[in-house]
C-alpha cells in the first residue's frame, strides 16, 4: 500500500515526515531506483570513400543511412559498441580504452559520467531523463613524426526514450573529414 502509520507526539511526525520526504526523493540512498541497461555505439565516419566494403550491425544501418543524408560523412563504421548497467538516481562513471592501433600505436581513451535523474512514461512510452550525460576522450593524431593528444567530448542532458536509438552528437577529430558519433539505446529493467 506504500503507507506509513506513525502514532507519536506532533514534533516526533514533523520529523518522521521530514526523513520520509529525504528518503522518497529520487536519487537518494533508500529509493529503489529503476535499472537501466544502457548501449554507448560509437561509429566512427570520414568523408572519404570507403576503401573497403564494411558492414555495420542490422540494428545501425537507419542510423548509418540518416547520418550519411544529414552530414557530409559517407564512410560510416563500427568503432566500439559500450554496454552499461546504470541505476535511476545514482552517478555512473565508466572509463573507455578504445579499440584499434591509433597513431603510432597510441589508443584513444575516454571516460563518461552519467546521471539518469528519473525515469518517466509518456503516451508513446517510458523515458530516461538525464540530468547530465558528459562524454570525452583523449584521442591520439599525427604531426608528422609525433603524435600529440585531443581532447573532445559531448555534454548534454535530456530525455530519450526507451527503445529508440539516438544520436548524442558528433565528437571532431583533428581532420574536418573524420569525426566519431556517440549513438545511446535504453531499456528500462522492470
Amino acid at each position: 500500500m506504500r503507507t506509513i502509520l506513525v502514532y507519536a507526539s506532533k514534533d516526533v511526525t514533523a520529523q518522521m515526515r521530514r526523513v520520509v520526504e529525504e528518503l522518497d526523493r529520487p536519487g537518494s540512498e533508500a529509493a529503489m531506483g529503476k535499472n537501466i541497461e544502457m548501449t554507448l555505439t560509437l561509429l566512427r565516419c570520414s568523408t572519404k570513400p570507403p576503401t573497403t566494403a564494411t558492414s555495420l550491425p542490422p540494428d545501425m544501418e537507419p542510423v548509418a543511412k540518416q547520418l550519411r543524408a544529414a552530414t557530409q560523412y559517407k564512410d560510416i563504421q563500427l568503432w566500439d559498441v559500450v554496454p552499461m548497467r546504470l541505476q535511476e538516481g545514482r552517478d555512473t562513471h565508466e572509463d573507455l580504452r578504445l579499440p584499434g592501433n591509433g597513431v603510432a600505436g597510441q589508443v584513444a581513451i575516454g571516460n563518461m559520467t552519467i546521471h539518469p535523474e528519473a525515469v518517466y512514461r509518456k503516451d508513446q512510452g517510458r523515458y530516461v531523463r538525464f540530468s547530465h550525460l558528459n562524454l570525452s576522450f583523449k584521442m591520439p593524431y599525427s604531426t608528422g613524426n609525433q603524435f600529440q593528444y585531443i581532447n573532445a567530448g559531448i555534454n548534454t542532458s535530456g530525455d530519450f526514450m526507451e527503445g529508440q536509438k539516438t544520436v548524442l552528437g558528433k565528437v571532431s577529430g583533428v581532420e574536418d573529414e573524420d569525426a566519431i558519433f556517440a549513438v545511446i539505446a535504453l531499456k528500462v529493467l522492470d
